[in-house]
């Protein structure tokens, strides 16, 4: 059984809209943005507080699955009040890598100022708040070039060698099982090995 289960998902909004299985009601959207001539001001809206949501490297996620298990963790992590890193913004972040170097996680699955693709992650205690951060996302990223696409196909984006190189993930490995499970195992063994 996954760490979560979809139970309510929201069409019409972001790539994906869900409610996470966690103590307290949270939901999560996420927005696959690419095009951008520069991340640097998308990066900088949100290091001040204006857009409040995590940016990740679009080349380093494979699926939204990927992105929603490392949601879950880092939210049963704030709820526990166990956060490795100092925000759930970055603890997403770190969720994603197999390593529990910090600086390390961010620095691979963050986006960067050259990023020309990227993912928005909006967390929120209330469904209703993400029409808001959706309309500002877009408009932002329109003024830089770039959209807002409504699909989920990650394989636009992604950059395979890069990822595979990460989670060491060999081709033999992907003859028995698919990349997004190769991907999500790595994620969550990060504390076992």
């Amino acid at each position: 059984m996954s760490p979560f289960y979809l139970s309510h998902t929201y069409k019409g909004l972001g790539l994906l809209k869900m409610k996470l299985e966690t103590k307290s009601d949270h939901f999560c959207t996420l927005f696959l943005c690419t095009g951008l001539t520069s991340a640097a001001e998308l990066r900088r809206t949100v290091l001040s507080g204006k857009l409040p949501c995590c940016l990740l490297d679009a080349g380093m996620i494979c699926s939204s699955f990927q992105v929603m298990v490392a949601v879950n963790k880092a939210v049963i992590s704030l709820e526990r009040k166990k956060l490795v890193t100092k925000s759930l913004q970055t603890e997403i972040i770190y969720s994603l890598s197999p390593s529990t170097n910090i600086s390390e996680s961010l620095r691979l699955f963050g986006a960067k100022d050259d990023s020309n693709s990227v993912v928005a992650v909006f967390t929120s205690d209330s469904s209703d708040s993400f029409l808001e951060q959706e309309e500002s996302l877009k408009s932002l990223v329109k003024g830089l070039g770039g959209e807002v696409l409504q699909d989920n196909d990650f394989s636009k984006t992604l950059d395979l060698k890069s990822l595979k190189k990460v989670y060491q993930i060999t081709d033999k490995e992907l003859q028995v099982t698919t990349l997004e499970k190769a991907v999500t195992t790595a994620m969550s063994m990060k504390h076992l090995v």
